[in-house]
C-alpha cells in the first residue's frame, strides 16, 4: 500500500509513512513559529504564508483558524491548487491566484506550479490576500538539510527509477506485453527482481497496469489498459453497473459507428417506404368503401326499392363489428383506423426487410449499444454524424 501511495505522488523524502507524518507535523510547528516572528532559513514567510523547502515544496496556508499544508507538486496546475483550497475551505466564495503586480492579474488555470513558483505571487481567499515567495528557498539547506540522509537519498533515487518505468508503461500503446520484457526494463534501470515485483504489485493496486502475479496462467503477461480489460470482462459476463471512462466509451462507439450508420440510414429509407405503402392501402380501402356506398345507393333508388335492400344493408352493416372482432382476436388491438394503418405498415415493412435482405437483428443489437453509449457520453461528446442521423429519425 505504501508503494501504491508513493507512485501516485511525487517522491517523498521520508522513508516511511510514520516518519513522513512526523516530519510534516514538525514542519507545521516550525511554520507557525515563523509566521509569528521573521522569516527563517526554513522558508520564506510573507503575510502569514510559509513555503517549506524539500523535494516537494509545501505551502502552509491559514484556513478556518488553522494552518493547512498544501504540497506543491510541480506537475500540477493552478487549477489543482485552487480546487484543493476550495476543498479545505468550503465557505470560501472566491479563490484566486494572481501575479505580484499592482493590477494583480489572474494567473491562468493551466499554469503549472513549477512555473508559478519561479516568481512571487498572491493567493486571494475572499477578502484575505496572502503573498507567497518561494524564490529564496534552497532545498536541503539549514535545519532541513539534516533530514535527508544516505538512506533517504537512496530511496529518492529508487523512486526516480520507478517513475521512469511507470512512464514507459503509460506511453506503451500495446494492449499487453510479456512480463520478461518488463523485467528487462527494470534491469536496465538498475533494479533487481524483487524490486521489480514490488513495483508491478504497486502499479497493479493503483490501476496503472494489470498484473495477476498470483495466477499461473496470467503471471507472464502485463496488461497496459485496465479500463479496456475491465470493460471487455464486464461485457462478456453481462455485468451491469460497471462505470466506464469517457475515452473507453468513445472508443467503443467509434468502432461500431460506421456499420451502424449504414444500417440505420438504410432502415430509415425502408421505414419511409413502408409508411407510404400503408398510406396508399388506406386510401384504397377508403375508395372501395365509397364505391360500395354508391352502389348501395343506386340499388335502393334506381334498381330496387328499400323493402328489398333493407335486409341487404343490414347484413353489410353487420360486417363492420364482425371484422373488428376478428381483428382484435388476431392482433389484440382495438379496431381503429390508426391501428389498421399500423398493421399495414408493419406488414409492408416485414416484406421489405425480406426482399431487400436487411439484417434487422444486427441493426437492433448495434442500435441498443449506440443509444446506451450516447446516454453515457451526453450529446456534447457524441459524434455529429450520429446526432444528425438520430435527428432524422425523429
Amino acid at each position: 500500500i505504501m508503494f501504491a501511495a508513493l507512485l501516485h505522488s511525487p517522491p517523498s523524502f521520508a522513508s516511511s509513512v510514520s516518519a513522513r507524518r512526523s516530519f510534516l507535523r514538525s514542519c507545521a510547528t516550525s511554520a507557525a513559529a515563523a509566521a509569528a516572528s521573521t522569516p527563517s532559513s526554513l522558508g520564506a514567510t510573507f503575510t502569514n504564508v510559509t513555503v517549506l523547502p524539500g523535494p516537494t515544496q509545501t505551502l502552509l496556508l491559514p484556513l478556518q483558524g488553522e494552518m493547512v499544508a498544501f504540497p506543491l507538486y510541480t506537475d500540477k496546475t493552478v487549477r489543482d491548487l485552487v480546487l484543493d483550497i476550495r476543498d479545505e475551505d468550503r465557505l470560501a466564495k472566491e479563490v484566486r491566484v494572481t501575479d505580484f503586480s499592482e493590477n494583480s492579474n489572474r494567473m491562468s488555470h493551466s499554469t503549472t506550479l513549477a512555473d508559478l513558483l519561479q516568481a512571487p505571487f498572491k493567493i486571494k481567499v475572499d477578502d484575505a490576500v496572502y503573498t507567497v515567495d518561494a524564490s529564496e528557498i534552497m532545498g536541503g539547506s539549514g535545519a532541513l538539510g539534516a533530514v535527508l540522509g544516505q538512506p533517504e537519498i537512496r530511496d529518492l533515487v529508487l523512486k526516480l527509477h520507478f517513475t521512469r518505468i511507470r512512464t514507459k508503461l503509460l506511453n506503451d500503446k500495446r494492449h499487453h506485453m510479456p512480463y520478461s520484457e518488463y523485467l528487462q526494463w527494470c534491469y536496465d534501470e538498475g533494479l533487481d527482481e524483487q524490486q521489480a515485483r514490488k513495483l508491478s504489485k504497486a502499479l497493479h493496486l493503483t490501476g496503472v497496469i494489470l498484473h495477476f502475479h498470483e495466477n499461473d496462467a496470467l503471471r507472464g503477461v502485463i496488461f497496459h489498459n485496465p479500463e479496456t480489460v475491465e470493460a471487455s470482462v464486464a461485457e462478456v459476463l453481462k455485468m451491469k453497473g460497471i462505470t466506464l471512462t469517457t475515452d473507453v466509451i468513445r472508443k467503443k462507439l467509434d468502432e461500431i459507428l460506421p456499420v451502424y450508420l449504414i444500417l440505420h440510414r438504410r432502415k430509415l429509407d425502408l421505414d419511409k417506404r413502408a409508411a407510404a405503402n400503408a398510406k396508399w392501402k388506406m386510401v384504397a380501402i377508403g375508395a372501395y368503401l365509397s364505391f360500395q356506398t354508391a352502389i348501395m345507393m343506386r340499388m335502393v333508388w334506381w334498381e330496387f326499392n328499400w323493402d328489398i335492400m333493407e335486409p341487404i344493408s343490414y347484413f353489410v352493416g353487420m360486417m363492420t363489428p364482425l371484422v373488428g372482432l376478428l381483428f382484435f382476436s388476431l392482433y389484440r388491438q382495438e379496431y381503429t383506423y390508426i391501428s389498421l394503418q399500423e398493421r399495414q405498415r408493419l406488414s409492408s415493412l416485414r416484406k421489405l426487410y425480406i426482399s431487400e435482405e436487411f439484417n434487422w437483428e444486427k441493426w437492433n443489437m448495434l442500435d441498443k449499444k449506440v443509444r446506451e453509449y450516447k446516454e453515457s457520453l451526453g450529446e456534447a461528446n457524441c459524434p455529429p454524424e450520429l446526432l444528425e442521423v438520430l435527428k432524422e429519425e425523429e
